[in-house]
């Protein structure tokens, strides 16, 4: 009769990866090649430890839900930098332009573009659209004193 224990055994190697599973009723070993002595991803190890689902599925997983504290909904965690791994809670551009809860206004035309008004769950938010479209210029900001914005909330792109 087999045993319910399973051994698995990892052992990487310079240009290979050796998996045996062993449940003490059938051996199998898995060689994986180009994993080399960086070993098993996260996805794999997720796997090994009793994950099920794809790799797309897996990442889906990792997200973070719900609302920080003192947030709003709607707020995700973003990299702070293309390089660097802190994140803060923030909005994206295009949950912005899309969920909006009071019709969007134009407040004034000022020196590059016109300030529009978004209100979003009770809390106003001034989006800049610049006259010569630019994707990256295109942003919402906290404040706006009647000739500039400040305090970007996030941009296009």
């Amino acid at each position: 009769m087999c045993n319910e224990d399973v051994t698995v055994i990892i052992e990487p190697t310079e240009n290979l990866t050796t998996i045996v599973i062993d449940d003490n009723c059938e051996q199998v070993t898995i060689i994986a090649e180009g994993l080399g002595s960086q070993g098993l991803s996260a996805y794999d190890i997720a796997v090994a430890n009793g994950f099920v689902g794809t790799e797309e599925e897996w990442l889906e997983s990792l997200e973070v839900k719900g609302v920080p504290e003192g947030g709003e909904a709607g707020m995700k965690l973003f990299k702070t930098t293309a390089t660097d791994y802190d994140t803060q809670w923030a909005f994206s551009w295009e949950y912005l332009v899309a969920n909006w809860t009071v019709i969007p206004t134009l407040n004034t035309a000022i020196t590059g573009g016109d300030v529009y008004n978004y209100e979003l769950n009770g809390t106003l938010r001034y989006r800049f659209v610049p006259t010569t479209y630019t994707p990256t210029q295109d942003a919402f900001y906290t404040s706006f004193d009647g000739t500039s914005v400040s305090g970007l909330i996030t941009k296009r792109g």
